[in-house]
């Protein structure tokens, strides 16, 4: 227990800590304080923004006119926390996934201050559901207490996205609203005087709550503590709940895409895969590493381009969340709960067993039971040798589904049982090599066509993008023909520019790819030189480095259906590798237009003064019909409010994918037994029975 906790505030503090250089002041700041950093930040979007031109045709702004405005308020007399929103107030205007401020607070007293109503939840839809309470709960000033379970339909009298729109979407904006209403509804409820508008003294908000099929208005005082006190009071509820099942962590903002506070449980090799994961989306961080760790900043942790498609929450958020802290005892391993069929690799036999896994591959299994429903008749995929199977870190299973369809024959409908295949894609950001994740993909794709599969669901709802090579891998393992990529376009800066001539003059490539890099070289220099804001279109994988291999692998028929379920949190790597799907007629998008977060993303740190760091896109994706996905996602082929269902844990969502899927096939096959039919008659060499068992 102990150990666990450890872990789980170690990560928080590297998560911290490495989201800035150093703290925000303490001291008033002065005018010229104010004036230099909000100079810093407009040098920063003008070096490296590649959206910026894009964004002032979208949104109708110039931004020397708003430049001009914002310096104009960074004048003015203001308290540092005003001048914190300020800064996010200016980033948000971009409306942009990509897009954050974050800074730290010294853990101190005086630093910073949160407020809060004692609970935690969710959006369902346009209401929000209150699912867990702080252990610090006050009671209303009415004497109402809330429950886990109730559901806030207004505030004020106000609906909630219109609260949302008016208080929260001015410091933070993803530029997607039903993005917004889902990542930033909580923040309603939870402040942090870093980033959001804090209540006054003695500010009393009017909820209006329904319960059942009761429905009333609770009065509710906001508690605002200084952020070291709240810390500490954590600290007390973490010692009282360490002999529960649960124990209570805090920290800044590290999400799940549902909002919530998300920690996994983790072994030290986990931490520090983490670790190398996110600092690989800093640029210059190799002088911070060696002052804050004390040791040598490794090579791999430099900056990567192909692992920096992810879209990550804002630092300035103090969360708090309830982690799971059962665990079995036997010594690291787990048994499954259910038998599960093995093929003997050896003689084809088949057999049902209770397996014993690694428990690095059962938190996989765990994984999905937490985030979704498992139907009663699921049958989990395992790979790997018998004598040591294991689930895939995608984990996976196969389902029957009954559906009726109307057959092309024109004569009664019929009810077909299809074996459908699931794959939990929650991120494309995982603690693994690359090429190994994808072999398991693969593997699993095998598991599929061996049982008979016909239609795939890859449910990718709140994946929030991760690393570019893997999700171009994958999309490709999917099929044997080439997967057309989209294109890419810069923001003509000095650093992409310093990339392409290392590129040019590297003398690990042989003399081929040197000289398609020194063309690339070639044209950026000539778009710099014409005064481009940014360069033509580039092949994509002209900059990550990969030859794209046709899955040779892949044993899937060419008739398999795959339908992908997306939603409003899906960014990122995740809205490419939807877009790359349907781009190339591979599968169908179903559930709610994916976020819209299109380029890789890079992190700028620091202003002289408050120490605020900017996180920003410096490309642009560009799909095959020329359009960017930026601001834009994937529109589903089927549009479903997936929200709604969070609650559920996407069951009903994730059945009707099942039932989608099931009946493409189905279609499918009935389809190419007609055409046989119409051929075989002309001769009249078979029945349409004898056509009905194809």
């Amino acid at each position: 227990m102990k150990k666990l906790t450890g872990a789980l505030i170690a990560l928080l503090s590297f998560t911290i800590i490495l989201t800035s250089c150093g703290p925000i002041p303490i001291t008033p700041m002065t005018e010229q304080d104010r004036v230099s950093d909000m100079q810093w930040i407009f040098g920063i979007y003008e070096q490296n923004y590649a959206p910026l031109k894009y964004k002032e045709s979208l949104f109708g702004f110039d931004n020397e006119a708003l430049k001009a405005k914002y310096l104009e308020a960074a004048k003015k007399e203001q308290t540092n926390d005003e001048f914190f929103r300020l800064m996010h107030s200016f980033v948000a205007e971009f409306k942009d996934a990509h897009n954050s401020g974050s800074l730290i607070a010294l853990n101190e007293k005086g630093s910073s201050s949160v407020a809060y109503m004692g609970f935690d939840g969710r959006r369902k839809g346009d209401y929000f559901v209150i699912t867990k309470l702080l252990p610090t709960y006050q009671y209303s000033l009415d004497g109402v207490d809330f429950r886990e379970g109730d559901i806030i339909t207004k505030m004020n009298g106000k609906s909630l996205k219109e609260v949302v729109d008016e208080l929260i979407t001015p410091v933070r904006n993803l530029g997607n609203a039903e993005s917004n209403y889902t990542y930033l509804m909580r923040n309603l409820f939870f402040r942090s005087s870093l980033i959001h508008p804090m209540p006054g003294l003695y500010d009393v908000e009017t909820l209006s709550i329904k319960r059942g099929s009761k429905e009333f208005d609770i009065k509710v005082a906001w508690v605002t503590e200084d952020r070291f006190d709240f810390q500490n009071n954590m600290r007390a509820a973490i010692a009282q709940a360490s002999n529960n099942a649960q124990t209570f962590v805090f920290g800044d903002n590290i999400q799940d895409m549902n909002g919530n506070l998300k920690l996994r449980r983790m072994n030290n090799d986990y931490l520090l895969q983490t670790i190398v994961k996110h600092a690989k989306m800093y640029n210059g961080a190799e002088e911070f590493f060696t002052d804050v760790f004390g040791m040598s900043f490794p090579k791999e942790l430099k900056y990567s381009f192909g692992e920096s498609f992810e879209m990550l929450g804002n630092n300035s958020d103090l969360n708090w969340h309830v982690v799971d802290s059962k665990r079995n005892a036997q010594g690291g391993f787990v048994y499954q709960e259910k038998p599960v069929l093995v093929k003997d690799a050896n003689t084809g036999k088949e057999s049902f067993e209770q397996v014993l896994a690694p428990e690095f591959s059962f938190e996989s299994y765990q994984r999905l039971k937490e985030a979704r429903v498992i139907p009663d008749n699921a049958e989990m995929v395992l790979i790997g040798p018998k004598s040591s199977p294991r689930y895939p870190i995608y984990p996976a299973y196969i389902v029957e589904q009954v559906v009726t369809v109307s057959t092309v024959f024109g004569k009664e409908d019929s009810v077909e049982t299809e074996k459908v295949g699931y794959i939990f894609i929650d991120s494309f950001s995982v603690p693994a090599d690359s090429q190994a994740v994808v072999n398991e993909f693969q593997d699993t794709l095998e598991v599929f066509e061996k049982e008979g599969v016909k239609s795939i669901v890859l449910d990718t709802i709140n994946n929030g993008g991760g690393s570019l090579l893997l999700g171009v891998a994958m999309a490709q393992a999917l099929t044997k023909k080439e997967v057309e990529l989209p294109k890419i376009q810069l923001r003509l800066s000095d650093s992409w520019l310093s990339t392409f001539k290392q590129e040019a003059s590297n003398p690990g490539y042989n003399s081929t790819v040197l000289n398609d890099k020194k063309r690339e070289l070639a044209k950026i220099e000539e778009d710099v030189k014409a005064g481009k804001w940014l360069s033509r279109s580039f092949p994509l994988e002209s900059l990550t480095g990969f030859n794209l291999k046709v899955n040779e692998r892949k044993k899937l028929s060419s008739d398999v259906e795959i339908v992908v379920l997306v939603n409003e949190m899906c960014a990122s790597m995740c809205d490419i590798f939807s877009a790359m799907l349907q781009d190339n007629e591979m599968a169908t998008i179903m559930g709610t237009n994916s976020m819209g977060a299109g380029g890789n993303v890079v992190n700028h740190w620091q202003s002289p003064r408050s120490h605020f760091q900017v996180r920003m896109t410096e490309s642009l994706l560009v799909r095959k019909d020329g359009s960017y996905i930026e601001n834009v996602g994937t529109k589903p082929d089927v549009e479903l409010v997936v929200n709604t269902d969070a609650e559920f844990r996407y069951g009903n969502i994730v059945n009707g994918a099942f039932e989608k899927a099931a009946s493409l096939a189905a279609k499918k096959r009935y389809e190419g037994a007609e055409l046989v039919l119409i051929l075989a008659k002309k001769n009249k060499r078979v029945t349409e029975m004898d056509v009905r068992k194809l």
